[in-house]
């Protein structure tokens, strides 16, 4: 099994067929804050940045292990950190993306098209969900899975 670690300067695999080497993977974006790994695919990568560089959003994927990365970012989160990404140990190509301002995002195709959540923006005090560091923006700080119940978030 491998292990995908996220760092500010990208990602290291840890992969026991090559020994003790880890691999250094460039990401893109560089700062890497959290990661996902498909359940079923385990070259589908998702990694998410509370930074914008260069210009490019802040969630990207990778098909082939981390090698190559493309800009997943949702239109409606743009402007948005990405503080969390899930894949879906229960449904294929499921994926959600929670942000900076309390939002989560949902895609069915493998982040090709985000869909955003209205009832999760109508949970009664989301727009406290901050913690002691400013700025005091509240967000979505993790996504998990009911481990007995994949479907349940």
């Amino acid at each position: 099994m491998r292990l995908c670690v996220g760092t500010a300067k990208g990602i290291v695999i840890l992969d026991p067929a090559r020994g003790a080497t880890p691999l250094m993977v460039l990401a893109d974006p560089s700062a890497v804050w959290c990661m996902a790994q498909d359940a079923a695919d385990p070259n589908l990568i998702y990694a998410g940045s509370t930074e914008q560089i260069r210009g490019k959003g802040t969630l990207a994927r990778s098909t082939d292990g981390g090698r190559t990365w493309t800009d997943v970012t949702p239109p409606l989160a743009r402007e948005e950190e990405v503080w969390s990404v899930a894949a879906s140990p229960a449904v294929k190509d499921r994926v959600f993306v929670g942000t900076s301002h309390a939002r989560l995002f949902r895609s069915d195709d493998r982040g090709r098209v985000f869909k955003e959540s209205d009832g999760f923006l109508r949970i009664p005090g989301r727009d406290r969900w901050t913690f002691p560091p400013p700025p005091h923006i509240p967000h979505v700080r993790s996504i998990a899975f009911d481990p007995h119940e994949p479907s349940t978030m």
